[in-house]
C-alpha cells in the first residue's frame, strides 16, 4: 500500500475539480416520455485514439520501435478501456449511491488505435503555460484554444467521417532527460496534470480530448528503480500495480469526456471511495452507479460525443411510443421504435438512427415531418428502415 500511495502521488496529479451544467441533468431520451436503460442493452462502440507524442527524433515516449516496452503500453491502454466493462459491486454504499441496483458493465466498448506523433512542441506539456515549481497551473485541461490545437485539428481532419476521442500522452520537457538519466533518482514532484474534456451540447462537431502526461517516465521509474527502493519485484508485484491500478486514472478521465464529474447528486467530490470518478489513488475506483451510466449514455445521444459512436451501434432494444409527441432536438438514438395505433409523431429536427434500425408504424399511425425535420443515418443519407402497417403513413 505504501508503494502504491507514493508512486501515484508524485508521478501524475489527478485532474482538478471540473464542473458542467450537463452533470446535473437527467435527460430523457425523447421528449415527453422517460426512457430508462435497464443495464442489459448491447454496448455502444466508441472510437478512441491513443496519441503518443514524441520529440522530432522519435524519442521521449513509448514507441513501436521498442516492442517489449510498447507491449506494456498496449496492456496499460486496454486495461483502462476495459474497466468500463468490469465494474465491481461495492461491499457497502455508505456515502455513495442510495439505490439497490448494480450494473456490472457501463455498456461501452471501444474501437481503438494507437498512433505516434513526432512533434517536439506538443510533446512538452510545459507549453501549456503551467509553471509547476511555482504552483502556476494553467492550460493543462484540453479546450478549443489550448496548445495542442493544431495537432488535434490535423488528426480530426485526417479521420474524416470517423472521428475519435483523442488521448494525448505528453511529457515534461524541462525534466524528462534528467529523470530518465537517473532512473527517477531525482524525483520530480509533478509530471503534469491529467484532465478530460467535458462534452458540449451546442457544438456537435467539436473534438473530445484527454491530456494524460508522464506515463512513460512512470513506467521507467517503476521498472528500473522502484524494485531497489522498496524491495519489491517488478515482475511479481510492481508491474501488476502499474498495469492494473494505474490505468484507473485514465478510465477516470474518460469518465469526464462522457460527462461525469467528481460529484453528483448522491455524493460530494471524493466522498464515494468506490466510484471510478474518485480522485484518490488509494480508493478502489472500480464502480459506477447506474444513474451515472445513464448520464454517460444520455451524453452519447445529445452532445458532441454522439459523433464518436460507430454507425452500427445498437442497444438491441425497441422503445414503444404510447402517446403523441413532437421531437424538437437533434438527437442520435441507438434503438428501434414502435409508434402505437393512431398516434402522431412530429419530427422538427434531425434524428440519427443506427444502420440496422427499424421504426414501425402500427395501424393508423403517422410520422409528420415539419420544417427542418428529418430522420437519417449517421452519414446523412435518408433513413429507410420503416415498417408501415395498415393505414400508417409518413407525411413530408
Amino acid at each position: 500500500m505504501r508503494l502504491l500511495l507514493l508512486l501515484s502521488a508524485f508521478l501524475i496529479t489527478s485532474c482538478s475539480l471540473q464542473t458542467s451544467p450537463l452533470l446535473s441533468q437527467n435527460i430523457n431520451s425523447f421528449e415527453n416520455q422517460e426512457y430508462q436503460l435497464t443495464g442489459n442493452e448491447n454496448p455502444l462502440k466508441v472510437r478512441v485514439t491513443a496519441v503518443l507524442l514524441q520529440r522530432a527524433d522519435g524519442s521521449g515516449n513509448y514507441s513501436k520501435s521498442r516492442p517489449n516496452e510498447f507491449g506494456i503500453f498496449q496492456t496499460y491502454w486496454q486495461n483502462a478501456l476495459n474497466n468500463f466493462q468490469d465494474l465491481k459491486k461495492p461491499s457497502d454504499l455508505e456515502g455513495c449511491y442510495d439505490g439497490l441496483d448494480f450494473w456490472p458493465k457501463a455498456m461501452l466498448v471501444f474501437e481503438d488505435k494507437i498512433i505516434e506523433v513526432k512533434n517536439t512542441y506538443a510533446w512538452n506539456h510545459r507549453n501549456t503555460g503551467s509553471i509547476y515549481e511555482k504552483n502556476i497551473l494553467k492550460g493543462f485541461s484540453p479546450n478549443e484554444r489550448w496548445y495542442m490545437k493544431s495537432v488535434d485539428d490535423s488528426l480530426t481532419l485526417a479521420e474524416k467521417d470517423q472521428p475519435s476521442i483523442h488521448v494525448y500522452f505528453t511529457n515534461d520537457g524541462d525534466t524528462y532527460d534528467e529523470y530518465m538519466r537517473t532512473n527517477g533518482a531525482n524525483q520530480i514532484k509533478n509530471h503534469g496534470i491529467a484532465a478530460g474534456q467535458f462534452p458540449t451540447p451546442s457544438n456537435l462537431k467539436r473534438s473530445s480530448q484527454i491530456h494524460y502526461p508522464g506515463v512513460y517516465p512512470k513506467y521507467f521509474y517503476m521498472k528500473n528503480r522502484a524494485p531497489q527502493e522498496f524491495g519489491k519485484s517488478w515482475d511479481k508485484e510492481i508491474k501488476d500495480w502499474y498495469l492494473i491500478g494505474d490505468p484507473k486514472g485514465l478510465t477516470h478521465e474518460l469518465g469526464h469526456n462522457f460527462g461525469l464529474g467528481h460529484a453528483n447528486k448522491y455524493h460530494g467530490a471524493n466522498k464515494c471511495k468506490w466510484t471510478i470518478m474518485s480522485q484518490k489513488h488509494s480508493d478502489p475506483r472500480n464502480y459506477l452507479q447506474p444513474t451515472e451510466i445513464q448520464k454517460m449514455h444520455s451524453n452519447l445521444s445529445k452532445t458532441n460525443m454522439m459523433q464518436f459512436v460507430t454507425e452500427d451501434s445498437h442497444y438491441g432494444t425497441t422503445q414503444v411510443l404510447n402517446k403523441d409527441q413532437t421531437w424538437t432536438e437533434l438527437r442520435r438514438y441507438y434503438n428501434d421504435f414502435v409508434l402505437q395505433n393512431g398516434l402522431r409523431l412530429r419530427i422538427a429536427n434531425k434524428i440519427i438512427m443506427p444502420t440496422n434500425a427499424k421504426i414501425t408504424l402500427n395501424p393508423g399511425a403517422r410520422i409528420i415531418f415539419e420544417e427542418g425535420g428529418e430522420i437519417v443515418y449517421l452519414d446523412g443519407t435518408e433513413f429507410n428502415g420503416y415498417e408501415l402497417k395498415a393505414d400508417a403513413k409518413i407525411i413530408r
